[in-house]
Parts: C-alpha cells; sequence; structure tokens
C-alpha cells in the first residue's frame, strides 16, 4: 500500500472541491492505497501570501453579494490563526506519505484555481521539512515550463495532461519497489537532462469510478447561492473544449494532446444518472455545480433525454457554465425542465472585431448575444455574464461595447475582471511579443491573488481610465444613462468624486433591493 498526502491550498472564504482530486483518491483507494488531504481552507493564510481586495468583496460593497459568515450550530467555520507550515509538518510526520502532491490538471472552468493550487503551494512546499519525499505535480502551469518548474522548485516530477491514471501507475510503483522512469505522462530530470515521457490517451470518462469527497472536511460543502446557505460541490459531466479562445487555457490542454477530435467527451446518461445520484445521497446535497466549461455544446437530442431521466431520477438542481453561441429554445426548456438554477456565460469583450481578432471566441454578434441572454431570462432561468478588460490592442471605446451590451441585456449578475496572462494562454505569448508584458511575468505573482488589477503594460487605455471602467462597471450596466455623466466624474478623485461615487452606489443597492 502506497500513501499520497494531497496538498490543498485554498485561501477562499468558503471551501473549494478540486475535481481531479477527489478522482485521483478515488482510484488510489479502490486499488487499496491510502489518500489524505491537507487543506487550508480553515486556516488563516494571509501571512503567507500577499492578498487585498477580491472580487467577492468588490461585489459585497456593490450589492450583488451579501457580507455573509458561515455559522452552524455544530460546526466553526471561522479561519484559525495557526502556524499552517508547522501543522503541515506535523501532518508529514503523522501520515508519513511516500508521495506528496499539489496542483492537478483539471478541464474545468475554475482554471484559476488550478494557478492558485500550484502557486500557493509551491511557497508552503518551499518552507517545510519535507526530507526525501518526492514531489510530484501537475497542471497548467508547471506543464506551460516543465523545465522551470524541476529546476527551480522542490518538485521532483511533473504530471503532464490528465493525471488519474498517472497517480495509481506511481501508487503502484512505491508498492511494488519498481521506478517511476517509465510512467507515462511524466517529465523529471535525469542528471541535468529534461526527460518528457510520452502522454498516454485521453481518458474515457465513464471509465472513472465515482469521486471520492469523503477527503474533504464536511464544512466545504456549505456555500452561499442567492442570500441562502446550501450544501453544494464542483462536479463535471464532461471534459474539453474546441474553442481556440487566447485568454483561457483550455487550448493550452487540447495542444498538449495534439489536438485530437476527441478532446471533448461526455458521460453517458447511464453514468450521469447513476454518478450524480450517488453523489446526491451519500452528500446530502441541496445543489451541484457542473465546471464543464462549455455544458451546452451538448446536442440537443442528449439534453432532452438526459433531463427526463435527470428530473425523475436525480433531481437535483445545479448550476452550469456555457458558451452565448450554444443557447437554443430546445436546450432552455431541457434545462428549466432539469431543475438549472442559473448559468454562467463568457461574454468577455463587446466588441465584435476584438473578440473575433484578438480574442478569439466563438463567432457571434453582439446582436445574436443580446437576443440569446434574453431568451434565457424568457425561461426565467437566472444568469451571469462573465466580462474582461485590459486586452491588448483594447482601446476605452472598446470597453464602452462591452458596457453597452451589458446595458441593453441587462443581467440578473454581472461581473468584469481584467485578463490575467496565466502561463499557457496563447494571448500571454502575444502581449509579450507586442511588449504588453514583461517576458519575466510570472502568472499569480501577476496580481497577488486579487484579480482587481492588471499586470499589463503599454496598454491603449490608460490605466487610471482602465481602472475606472473596471472599478464603475457595473454602475454603467445597470444605471439609466442619465446617471453615466455622475459616473464618469467619479473617475476624479476628490472629495466630491467620492461623495457621488457612494450616492450612485446606494441607488445601485436599491434598484437591486426592489428587483430581488
Amino acid at each position: 500500500m502506497a500513501k499520497l498526502l494531497i496538498l490543498q491550498p485554498n485561501t477562499d472564504s468558503i471551501g473549494r472541491q478540486s475535481i481531479p482530486t477527489t478522482l485521483i483518491s478515488s482510484l488510489l483507494k479502490k486499488h487499496n492505497h491510502d489518500v489524505e488531504l491537507f487543506d487550508t481552507t480553515f486556516m488563516d493564510t494571509n501571512y503567507l501570501y500577499e492578498k487585498s481586495t477580491t472580487h467577492e468583496d468588490a461585489n459585497v460593497e456593490l450589492g450583488f453579494f451579501k457580507n455573509f459568515k458561515l455559522k452552524g450550530e455544530n460546526y466553526d467555520f471561522s479561519k484559525k490563526k495557526i502556524d499552517v507550515i508547522e501543522a503541515f509538518n506535523q501532518k508529514i510526520k503523522e501520515f508519513k506519505p511516500d508521495f506528496i502532491s499539489f496542483s492537478h490538471w483539471g478541464s474545468q472552468l475554475h482554471g484559476e484555481g488550478e494557478f492558485f493550487a500550484f502557486f500557493h503551494g509551491i511557497k508552503i512546499i518551499d518552507k517545510a521539512e519535507i526530507g526525501n519525499i518526492p514531489i510530484f505535480v501537475g497542471g497548467t502551469a508547471p506543464t506551460a515550463d516543465v523545465d522551470d518548474t524541476l529546476r527551480n522548485s522542490p518538485v521532483k516530477y511533473v504530471v503532464r495532461g490528465e493525471g488519474e491514471m498517472v497517480f495509481l501507475d506511481i501508487a503502484n510503483s512505491i508498492d511494488k519497489n519498481e521506478s517511476f522512469k517509465n510512467i507515462k505522462n511524466l517529465s523529471y530530470l535525469e542528471g541535468d537532462q529534461l526527460i518528457n515521457n510520452p502522454l498516454r490517451p485521453l481518458i474515457p470518462l465513464d471509465e472513472l469510478p465515482f469521486a471520492d469527497f469523503d477527503i474533504y472536511d464536511d464544512r466545504t460543502f456549505y456555500r452561499p447561492y442567492h442570500g441562502n446557505i446550501y450544501r453544494c460541490m464542483d462536479y463535471e459531466l464532461s471534459r474539453g473544449c474546441l474553442y481556440n479562445c487566447t485568454f483561457c487555457i483550455s487550448p493550452f490542454q487540447r495542444n498538449t494532446y495534439g489536438s485530437p477530435k476527441n478532446f471533448r467527451r461526455e458521460k453517458s446518461i447511464k453514468k450521469i444518472i447513476e454518478e450524480i445520484s450517488y453523489l446526491k445521497k451519500r452528500y446530502k446535497l441541496d445543489i451541484i455545480r457542473y465546471q464543464d466549461e462549455t455544458f451546452l455544446s451538448i446536442k440537443e437530442d442528449k439534453l432532452i433525454e438526459l433531463a427526463k431521466e435527470y428530473k425523475e431520477k436525480v433531481n437535483l438542481p445545479f448550476i452550469i457554465e456555457s458558451t452565448i453561441n450554444t443557447v437554443t429554445e430546445k436546450k432552455l426548456i431541457a434545462l428549466k425542465e432539469m431543475g438549472c438554477l442559473s448559468i454562467s456565460f463568457g461574454l468577455e469583450s463587446g466588441n465584435e472585431n476584438l473578440r473575433k481578432t484578438v480574442i478569439k471566441k466563438p463567432n457571434f454578434t453582439n446582436e445574436q448575444a443580446i437576443k440569446n441572454l434574453k431568451l434565457v431570462k424568457k425561461y426565467g432561468i437566472s444568469f451571469n455574464v462573465f466580462n474582461m478588460v485590459g486586452f491588448p490592442e483594447e482601446t476605452a471605446d472598446m470597453v464602452y461595447d462591452t458596457i453597452e451590451v451589458n446595458h441593453i441585456v441587462k443581467p440578473p449578475y454581472c461581473q468584469v475582471g481584467f485578463f490575467q496572462p496565466w502561463e499557457g494562454v496563447a494571448l500571454r505569448d502575444y502581449s509579450i511579443d507586442k511588449n504588453y508584458l514583461s517576458k519575466n511575468s510570472k502568472g499569480l505573482e501577476n496580481s497577488k491573488d486579487n484579480l482587481t488589477s492588471t499586470p499589463m503594460q503599454n496598454l491603449l487605455v490608460d490605466k487610471s481610465k482602465l481602472q475606472h471602467l473596471h472599478d464603475k462597471f457595473q454602475l454603467y450596466v445597470y444605471l439609466n444613462k442619465m446617471f453615466w455623466p455622475l459616473i464618469n466624474f467619479t473617475e476624479k478623485n476628490n472629495f466630491i468624486s467620492k461623495i457621488i461615487h457612494n450616492f450612485l452606489l446606494r441607488v445601485l443597492k436599491l434598484r437591486f433591493k426592489f428587483i430581488n
């Protein structure tokens, strides 16, 4: 029996459960290996990482989110002020793992979670007493620069691509006292030479076992949604995306495998019904969030068939992510029947030319976007629109185009963030080539974990103007255009502008109070 210790350096105020982590744990336990988790969710890690205002904080200020504190009669949800490194060292001493991992390759929308896991994990591993225990990491960041990861960190092996079967091979090799050197998907240094073993085929999703969420603290299942607290988890019904968005890690993941036609895979209806029924019952779920990158890429006939079985045999409300161009009326009818609560859509930019030539989103016009989003409203499904600013080649007028589309639709919720040039995304290389980004730029270090500022340089929009448009985005979207001159005035940093800003925030909060 081999023993794997997984480090999950979560800094969020609520629990985050890694889908690949639960599958690795399940697979290893099924083959009589032992897996334990060290999760920092309920530890105060602020002293380890530089962290300031987050999008969560900003949305509370705007009135989108309630300023909540998880409370429970039987649970303490507070973050304890402890020595995280000492606690991790103690875990190592008690569990005596044969190998340690953190950061696993995932094909879910919450891609930035991979980067947080990697960069935060490195900081803990650097300070911990690891001894000779081998460290294995996966995910996009280490895979994007395997050589740098292996030469400049305590990591001994990088797991490229999907990791579930790789970790099983590692555990089996430890159990048999065999070398790791022939395990597919592994990269390592042999002397000064970098070795990249060949990749194994993509995993048929129906062959994976049911996920093991037992390794997570039960408190991680409690999440806020629309003002209430529910038991919830993240999961997947499909993997992969076939689009080429230049800000996203999915094309990099697909290219890692040579862009195979089967990169996007879906579970069978039978597998979905059996697995989600099991997870609902075992973990007493109220809601589930499907983190599939493009949920509505599923064919209409399959979704309609799934909807009937799901409603009858599972009946678990859910949240999804999808692309605007995949919306159809028949799919929305099926989603409503299944119990879909909310959909998150990525508009990114309201400028059609920027979307097409720089961001390379799926091809849809603003008119189509507005039509499809209003169709979602028609069927009473809540939705959120994701937007980005701070792209290369973007002008202030283009940001106003993004505001305009959102203003016309007035989605129940909308969010805006700065483009983040993560390792592996195509627009990162473009940005470096065009001098929009330093060659020495490092993923998470760019934004210090808050995503509320841009690491880019030499943008076509003045940084102060861009920051204004980002910070006041929701004011432009939801307030009548008669208020726009006042919003413009708040770009000035003086006493009067602050008074006007506070007044506009009150108006916005009143709007949401009456609507909701």
